[in-house]
């Protein structure tokens, strides 16, 4: 869905479908929050709805620890240039 923010958003629908039923790695759980965040925004889904979801993955590459400060480095930066 990269690129085409409407496709990954149903996508992401159905990665996050299965995300209540299994156990996921939290990186993984954060990185779907981020694509989420930004297809929503991109495709002028709710804008405080992605927000929350940007940040609700900032925390989790946070408290993931030093190997994902690339991560959340990109969504600090996103959020940084997304806030109204």
């Amino acid at each position: 869905g990269e690129g085409r923010p409407r496709e990954a958003l149903g996508l992401l629908a159905r990665a996050r479908a299965i995300s209540e039923h299994e156990t996921l790695d939290p990186v993984v759980l954060a990185d779907l929050d981020f694509a989420q965040a930004q297809a929503m925004w991109e495709t002028g889904g709710d804008r405080a709805d992605a927000l929350a979801l940007a940040t609700r993955a900032r925390e989790g590459f946070t408290a993931a620890g030093p190997l994902q400060s690339r991560s959340t480095a990109a969504v600090k930066a996103w959020l940084a240039g997304h806030h109204r």
